[in-house]
Parts: C-alpha cells; structure tokens; sequence
C-alpha cells in the first residue's frame, strides 16, 4: 500500500472504533478546536513508567498557589461566553527555569504562532500539595490548642 499525503483532514460526525467503543487509541498529538465531551479522562501515572521519584517541594508548590490568581475573562478567537481559568503567562512566570513543574505550562501549535496551554490535570498536583501543608498545619495549630 501507499502511505498517503501529510495534510489536514477535516471530518464531522465521525466515530471512531476499536474492537468495541470503550477504547480509540490514537498514537500522535491530537488538536481539537472545539469541545470534548466525555465521562472520563485517565492519564498513565503508573509506577512501572516513573524513575527517580521523589517528594514535590512544598515551597514551590505553595509559590505557585500563592502567585497565581483565578480570572474571569471572556475569548476573543470565537469561543463565545464569559470562562474561569488561569493565564498560562501567569504560571509560567511563577515556575522557575530550573523547577521540576515545568510540564504544567506547555506551547500548542497550530495553525498559527504558538499559543501556550496549562495541564489543568497537572494543577491537580498543586492543590493537593496545598490542603496537605494546610492539613498538617491545621494539625499542629489544634494539638497546640488542646494542650493549653
């Protein structure tokens, strides 16, 4: 067989099926402009694919919640509607050049200049980070409470 053209395919109104249609597996980068809608979403985070783990620096973690504030904003490339989110710009500013988090704020090329994205998942890791800290503190304050 012929391996065909790199190009651009636009589909509408395509389902996509392996065996049965719980699982697609697509093995490149996907793009999507638009919405995804599904029930789930799993990344791999398998021990088997993980070398050199270590506890995250809860300094760090704290940095970026502390500096990194929640907007509200609308879009101006056709998305329509008033959205809550984060400025990629905002995070990157705040993750060092050196720091283990940089797989947070990524680019996303299209057709155009690069745009950057945030793994809103990733942004998981940070809060989780946070009520941790905040949980142990809590735990401190209330035995010093209990003991006077």
């Amino acid at each position: 067989g012929q391996t065909p053209a790199t190009g651009t395919v636009n589909v509408r109104n395509i389902r996509m099926y392996s065996g049965t249609p719980a699982s697609v597996t697509i093995s490149t980068n996907l793009t999507v402009n638009g919405t995804i809608t599904c029930t789930s979403v799993t990344q791999t985070s398998d021990q088997s694919v993980k070398d050199n783990v270590e506890l995250a620096n809860l300094d760090e973690i704290k940095n970026i919640f502390d500096n990194v504030e929640v907007k509200t904003y609308t879009r101006n490339d056709g998305v329509q509607g008033s959205r809550i989110g984060f400025i990629a710009q905002d995070v990157n500013s705040v993750i060092n050049e050196d720091s283990k988090f940089q797989n947070i704020v990524n680019p996303i090329y299209s057709s155009g200049p690069p745009l950057l994205g945030i793994d809103y998942a990733r942004l998981t890791a940070i809060l989780w980070g946070v009520c941790k800290n905040q949980e142990e503190r809590l735990r401190v304050l209330e035995t010093n409470n209990t003991s006077t």
